[in-house]
């Protein structure tokens, strides 16, 4: 009986509180063992985790020691753990390929290695991190593109700004867009949903913001927008859906200048089941950032049968289609009367649902991770023949 091929996979996102890129390495690994069966699928962490949390037919292995995230030792520890710990394990064991999901990749292994690059915001919207992070996350970057047989990159956007900024080969990177989860959808049971709103203490009516709270979110140019409808009774307030990043005081406190503050409210982290009726109460999802990789609460949202509002910048329109009114990030006025519209029309309300719960079933995460499986092969195809 011939041995499978091994791909290991970094899973470290999907052990802390998930965001989108935690979120994107869970969803894959859960179809590729299912399109993907001829291999074996190694799954590398730094920290204990339960059976229960590990997919069936897929074999966790634990390499080195946790950090808490965000720490000074997790800083020094976390290049470390994927320069000199992963190479030693991926020789020793005779790892076929290795996939890192979240930008970074070995230096050097023995293996060769896919990298998936979420985005190039440090170069694009370098004042929404310190100094010493754009240093840091540009050395892994270009040593992961340089290093890598194959970038997977997440949107259109992406794979043009690798060429334009990074000088990636456009026939090293390969396009494969998120797809999105079944838990995501309406939701009928009103005494759950009146549950989850009593348990968040939330408004009646409020409009969503989903993602981490830092400054390339573009969070200000909402709360300008939102303070109008507030004391016109449009709504009750804005809710913020996501950990504190890089700027979120500097955010609460421009919420409290608009005199705003009370209406405006931050859940912090919220797990997927909160999170699906978080978007069924919600009056409408708004998406302003800057820059984003590619957008995953727009999908979850309008899977929700929410309508959504959005950001014309960067992937943003690839993943909102024609399913969600678009404005100019920088345009507070715009995004009031896009908001407005929203609020009091039930017509155009309807239609952004019916146009969003078309829109969403072109994405797949079954068809990404077949696409992943192609990239899989290729690059193992042309590394060991």
């Amino acid at each position: 009986m011939t041995q499978k091929k091994t791909i290991a996979i970094d899973i470290r996102k999907c052990l802390r509180p998930k965001t989108g890129i935690g979120n994107y390495i869970e969803a894959l690994v859960n179809k590729l063992i299912r399109v993907g069966p001829e291999f074996e699928y190694l799954l590398l962490g730094d920290k204990p985790v339960s059976k229960k949390e590990i997919p069936d037919g897929c074999r966790y292995v634990q390499l080195g020691c946790f950090y808490r995230e965000g720490g000074r030792l997790a800083q020094l520890y976390s290049p470390y753990w994927m320069n000199v710990i992963v190479p030693q394990f991926l020789n020793l064991k005779k790892i076929t390929l290795f996939h890192g999901p979240n930008f970074v990749i070995p230096a050097k292994a023995d293996c060769p290695c896919v990298a998936t690059i979420h985005d190039l915001a440090f170069l694009k919207v370098p004042t929404a991190y310190t100094r010493i992070y754009r240093k840091y996350i540009k050395f892994q970057v270009q040593s992961a593109i340089k290093r890598a047989s194959a970038i997977i990159a997440v949107s259109e956007a992406t794979k043009n700004d690798l060429i334009s900024l990074m000088k990636v080969a456009e026939e090293k990177i390969f396009v494969i867009y998120h797809g999105i989860s079944e838990k995501f959808r309406p939701v009928n049971d009103s005494s759950f949903l009146e549950k989850v709103r009593k348990e968040l203490q939330l408004p009646e009516r409020f409009l969503l913001d989903v993602g981490v709270i830092e400054r390339r979110k573009n969070i200000e140019t909402l709360l300008r927008a939102a303070e109008p409808l507030i004391k016109e009774g449009l709504t009750d307030g804005v809710v913020f859906a996501g950990k504190d990043g890089l700027g979120a005081n500097e955010i609460r406190q421009f919420s409290a200048k608009l005199r705003i503050a009370s209406q405006v409210q931050f859940l912090g982290y919220v797990p997927d089941d909160l999170l699906v009726a978080l978007y069924n109460l919600a009056q409408c999802l708004v998406f302003p950032s800057w820059y984003e990789g590619f957008g995953l609460p727009i999908l979850e949202a309008m899977a929700c049968g929410c309508p959504v509002v959005a950001a014309d910048s960067s992937s943003i329109p690839e993943a909102a289609g024609d399913a969600a009114l678009l404005f100019p990030p920088a345009d507070a006025d715009i995004l009031k009367s896009k908001l407005r519209q929203v609020l009091t029309s039930e017509n155009l309300r309807s239609e952004l649902v019916k146009k969003g719960h078309k829109w969403v079933n072109r994405f797949s995460w079954q068809d990404a991770a077949e696409r992943h499986l192609m990239v899989y092969r290729k690059v193992i195809n042309e590394s060991y023949h």
